[in-house]
């Protein structure tokens, strides 16, 4: 059985899976290179990694990221703008392309998609943590650029914009550990 997101566009029961995000994502990124190849930088890709997720398994196991993941995609589909496309791209990375996105907007959806994932604490069986977000932009259509390219260079983390502190969160994850322990 497939499920309607709020959008309307179709995903597997049980959210979007890295395979089936990567497909999505090359998908619209098509779509947009085709529909703006005239316009320079109208479209934008960000990448939204978790960035302390390894120290979320260390801490709390492999369970942890099955609850995480989930949660955190819920909060960014709240954000997506109707044109929006959210896809997974890794254990810990998702992605949205926002088509119709001058370069001086992406910024500002950044910030959104980064307080979206951010507003609250990730509830999990031994506790709670906080995550870290790190995003990457690659603004496109680009004389030659592929979704393929595009992607790669988002995976790469080419132009990654750090919106917080990693640090602080990670202490912070780490005595909530002993509390909860």
């Amino acid at each position: 059985m497939q499920i309607a997101d709020t959008h309307g566009r179709i995903e597997p029961p049980g959210g979007i899976k890295p395979a089936y995000g990567i497909a999505r994502l090359r998908t619209a990124i098509d779509q947009s290179i085709a529909a703006n190849n005239d316009i320079p930088n109208s479209a934008a890709l960000l990448a939204i990694r978790i960035s302390n997720m390894t120290k979320v398994r260390d801490l709390f196991g492999d369970q942890a990221a099955k609850i995480v993941m989930p949660e955190i995609e819920k909060r960014l589909k709240k954000v997506l703008r109707g044109t929006d496309v959210l896809g997974q791209l890794s254990e810990d990375q998702f992605a949205v392309v926002l088509t119709r996105c001058p370069p001086e907007e992406i910024p500002t959806a950044g910030k959104r998609f980064l307080a979206a994932a951010t507003a609250a604490r990730v509830y999990i069986i031994d506790g709670a943590v906080e995550v870290t977000i790190s995003i990457t932009r690659i603004a496109f259509p680009d004389e030659g650029l592929t979704s393929d390219a595009v992607i790669a260079r988002a995976v790469a983390g080419a132009d990654v914009i750090e919106f917080d502190d990693p640090t602080k969160t990670q202490r912070r994850i780490a005595a909530e550990r002993i509390l909860w322990a």
